[in-house]
């Protein structure tokens, strides 16, 4: 989210779905905590629930985009997962809204296709190799059975891969009020678990 706030965006959304997931819930409620902390209402952002985080729901989260109108149309948006991201571009597109110059677009896991994408897609990348060396270190310690062990919450940090969606026209950069932590920055507020 620090990416799109910024960059001088006003107007937000954020796509994903369904929000009884719990990684999904934690994304979007990343979000409206980033809009808080730098001083702005999370009325401010549109909210688009969708029944999974596949391409047909990006899609329909799209065309549902494309009929507000140019002024109160979210010129950035932030999905929970690639994947429906990846259902957005092509779909406003075809409604002759420019990606990125109309809308931005920034997705979550950075996975292969998100390079690969007509308009390439910005998206928040895990470590995954982290991840599963990490995992295997808790799964070995947790078989050894031994009584010394301790349970303690793992939190990997995303990192933002800014790629052609979310460059679009140059915007006066805009002074934030507060610091916000990696993961508020991100849209994030528990990193120890994907968005998809």
């Amino acid at each position: 989210m620090l990416h799109l706030i910024q960059v001088g965006h006003q107007r937000m959304a954020h796509v994903g779905g369904p929000f009884s997931i719990r990684q999904v819930a934690d994304c979007r409620d990343g979000a409206v905590q980033a809009l808080q902390r730098v001083g702005r209402e999370p009325d401010n952002l549109h909210l688009i629930e969708t029944a999974a985080l596949n391409v047909p729901a990006g899609q329909r989260a799209a065309a549902s985009i494309s009929e507000l109108s140019a002024r109160s149309r979210p010129a950035a948006v932030f999905c929970a997962s690639d994947p429906p991201a990846l259902g957005l571009l092509p779909e406003m597109t075809g409604h002759r809204i420019g990606v990125p110059d109309d809308v931005t677009i920034i997705g979550y896991d950075d996975i292969e296709f998100a390079a690969a994408a007509t308009v390439p897609l910005s998206s928040i990348r895990q470590h995954r190799r982290e991840r599963g060396r990490m995992t295997a270190q808790v799964l070995v310690s947790e078989s050894a059975g031994d009584d010394t062990h301790q349970h303690h919450q793992v939190i990997f940090e995303p990192e933002l891969v800014v790629r052609q969606s979310s460059q679009g026209r140059p915007r006066l950069m805009q002074q934030l009020p507060c610091p916000l932590s990696a993961a508020e920055a991100r849209g994030v507020t528990r990193c120890a678990s994907p968005c998809s």
